[in-house]
């Protein structure tokens, strides 16, 4: 079947082979000569050197090339034959890719499914996960702090939270798979720190603690405007 045929199915949801024993389907003649071994134990493929058997061709063209240092002659599958109803469901094919609504609700699909998956459930409970939603809260803490008081600030603390913010963005991106969630977390604790650090700059060397000490209090600019 060629990638073309194979890709109409899909967006069709047709599986025109079906299994005889469980009444599975399947969309190509390979995957349900494959899954027919699971009730039959045949081994349909053939090493023409060992006359070893395979259930599943892909394990044969290994075993050829590992073993016997042979590649497998590749056989051309037979062509499946779609009804006119089938061809008439396929057309919506083509103007799907220009079709915005349809390209998002593939994405919504694709998105829902991935939300579903064994891989997510196991992302969820794995530190790699649950290290960086715990780090949040040094930036959480650091964005609430900008608004308050630059006398405050501590410019030790400050300094040690970028470095460390920087090592763990080295390690966020380094480490495999990547882990973006610790490394989004980290530059945004780095930039809050650095606005942070500004401040605290600016307050204690750049005479911002003089002009605070010469600003009139809130209560005294009512009084001077009554």
């Amino acid at each position: 079947m060629s990638f073309r045929g194979y890709h109409r199915l899909v967006h069709a949801g047709l599986k025109p082979y079906k299994c005889d024993l469980c009444e599975r389907t399947f969309r190509c003649s390979t995957h349900l000569k494959t899954h027919q071994s699971v009730h039959t134990g045949a081994k349909p493929y053939q090493c023409v050197v060992c006359n070893q058997g395979f259930a599943i061709k892909v394990k044969l063209r290994l075993h050829m090339e590992k073993q016997h240092g042979q590649m497998e002659e590749e056989v051309e599958e037979e062509p499946i034959a779609y009804s006119s109803a089938q061809f008439n469901v396929f057309n919506f094919c083509a103007p799907a890719v220009n079709n915005p609504s349809r390209r998002m609700a593939a994405l919504g699909r694709k998105l829902i499914d991935s939300l579903k998956s064994k891989e997510f459930r196991e992302y969820l409970m794995s530190t790699h996960f649950w290290g960086p939603v715990a780090n949040w809260g040094i930036p959480i803490a650091a964005l609430a702090d900008i608004k308050k008081d630059p006398k405050i600030i501590s410019g030790t603390m400050t300094t040690a939270l970028c470095l460390y913010s920087l090592v763990f963005m080295r390690f966020a991106w380094r480490v495999t798979p990547r882990n973006m969630l610790l490394f989004g977390c980290h530059i945004t604790n780095f930039t809050a720190q650095g606005l942070q650090g500004g401040r605290f700059v600016e307050y204690h060397y750049m005479g911002g603690k003089n002009r605070a000490v010469e600003a009139p209090a809130p209560a005294e600019e009512k009084k001077a405007a009554k």
